[in-house]
């Protein structure tokens, strides 16, 4: 018997759809029928056997949650996610009020407040240009 018989074989105890001719065909094989009963065994014991999981494998389950994990998780997590939170806050505003103040500001030159006239020979003096060798 091949693994196409089996799996045939499984699918039909499974309540899968079999193709009547496949199955047909299956049935012939020498072993097919003591396959069948095997599977309708196993299905069957299974059936009767109530048991359920024992307490370790709930504990277990318990112990690998991921609600577990993350009550586990140090608190100064939180506390470093919200501070980098808050930066990338700033940065984003900071970016947004640049991009439409700015070209106001860029778009003129600055106000003058005071201006500084200076006279030449009085308050400074030209020096004559060196030569470099």
């Amino acid at each position: 018997m091949t693994q196409d018989t089996f799996a045939t074989l499984s699918a039909l105890i499974d309540g899968e759809p079999v193709d009547p001719g496949q199955l047909r065909a299956t049935l012939r094989l020498p072993g097919a029928n003591e396959a069948l009963v095997a599977f309708a065994t196993l299905r069957w014991q299974a059936h009767l056997d109530n048991n359920v999981p024992g307490t370790d494998f709930y504990r277990t389950i318990a112990f690998n949650s991921p609600a577990r994990l993350l009550a586990k998780m140090p608190r100064h997590v939180g506390a470093l996610a919200a501070a980098a939170a808050l930066v990338l806050l700033s940065a984003a505003a900071g970016m947004l009020v640049g991009r439409h103040v700015g070209p106001r500001l860029m778009g003129q030159p600055p106000r003058t407040e005071r201006a500084v006239h200076f006279v030449p020979g009085v308050d400074w003096q030209a020096v004559a240009e060196r030569t470099t060798q």
